[in-house]
């Protein structure tokens, strides 16, 4: 995965910016998957990847799991006026 080796290898860094520049040249948004670390979610901030996924916010979760779990963080973020998500940008 580019996502996984993103902050070791340039090339995936490379492949990753050429993908997320790409998009946003059609108007379209990028999703990055396996993202499992504040570093990694930074540098696709960066990059100007739109949303992200994984166990940096949290496993997969059941869909009446995963509800609460948006809503709780949803009103978290609204309360502190800022994010920790990567799809705030």
């Amino acid at each position: 995965s580019f996502i996984s080796r993103l902050l070791d290898d340039k090339q995936d860094r490379a492949i990753v910016s050429a993908v997320t520049q790409m998009s946003a040249s059609l108007s379209l948004k990028t999703v990055a998957e396996g993202v499992e670390d504040k570093e990694t979610a930074d540098a696709l901030r960066e990059l100007n990847c739109d949303y992200g996924q994984g166990y940096y916010w949290s496993a997969a979760l059941p869909s009446d799991e995963f509800i609460a779990y948006t809503k709780k963080t949803n009103d978290a973020v609204a309360q502190e006026n800022t994010s920790q998500h990567l799809y705030s940008i």
